[in-house]
């Protein structure tokens, strides 16, 4: 009996669906997004600027674009009481583990994108914010033309 009840554990847990929509961007607002932007630079500088913007600027990402080899971003302003959790070149099974984890910590997705690395697999950068200031930080990505990602599992 423990050998059935464990294999339809088994089963079940790996039977589920799951849709990723990305952050998109509005054409529209392109100019304005364009504004936003860092300057491209090479990925083995990114961690550096990231540490910058973020410790000495008081900023957070909340969109980003690679083209192998190079990676550009969108910082804004940190709200007062945001904390926020962001990861790049993710697996989608390191990607849902993340959403799953920060959501029941109290972080909603507010962005998240996908590239190709140089194995030509995807993978994918995000950010979580606390839900606290989800409204805050998504006014700012609606005034930069970008929509909030979500990921949505049965």
């Amino acid at each position: 009996m423990k050998k059935i009840l464990i294999l339809l554990l088994a089963i079940s847990s790996s039977c589920f669906a799951v849709e990723i929509k990305l952050s998109e961007t509005d054409e529209a607002k392109a100019d304005r997004r364009e504004k936003a932007f860092e300057d491209w630079i090479p990925m083995a500088e990114n961690q550096v600027q990231f540490d910058q913007l973020v410790d000495e600027e008081n900023k957070f990402p909340i969109f980003s674009i690679r083209e192998y080899p190079k990676i550009r971003s969108i910082f804004i302003d940190r709200p007062k009481g945001a904390n926020f959790w962001t990861f790049a070149s993710m697996t989608e099974n390191e990607l849902l583990e993340k959403e799953k984890k920060h959501t029941n910590e109290g972080y909603v997705l507010i962005a998240l994108t996908s590239h190709k690395n140089q194995s030509d697999e995807i993978r994918y950068w995000a950010t979580w914010v606390n839900q606290s200031r989800e409204r805050e930080v998504m006014r700012e990505l609606r005034r930069l033309g970008i929509t909030q990602a979500e990921i949505e599992t049965d």
